[in-house]
């Protein structure tokens, strides 16, 4: 995965928070991407599908599982494809 773009995220309405995580994948195959937050409790997932080879772009909007916004702090997304896990760092701010 590379890194997500942008980070820090502002959110300046309560809903308004947009930041995308590029994934290349070799081939097609399923993935699945997990948000955790710092306690490491996975607060949403994503996507956990198949996607097709190349580069996918895919966005998280700044909502939990739950539908409320996500409070400010650091969020871990994960990524798994195959055998293989990758994670990044989320900086979310809220004004």
């Amino acid at each position: 995965m590379h890194p997500s773009a942008p980070s820090p995220c502002f959110a300046r309405r309560r809903y308004a928070a947009a930041v995308s995580f590029a994934i290349p994948l070799p081939s097609a195959g399923p993935v699945r991407l997990d948000l955790f937050d710092v306690s490491g409790r996975r607060v949403r997932t994503l996507h956990d599908g198949i996607l097709p080879a190349g580069d996918q772009v895919l966005s998280w909007d700044g909502i939990l599982q739950s539908g409320d916004a996500a409070p400010a702090g650091i969020y871990f997304p994960r990524t798994r494809w195959r055998n293989q896990s990758q994670s990044t760092q989320i900086v979310l701010l809220r004004r």
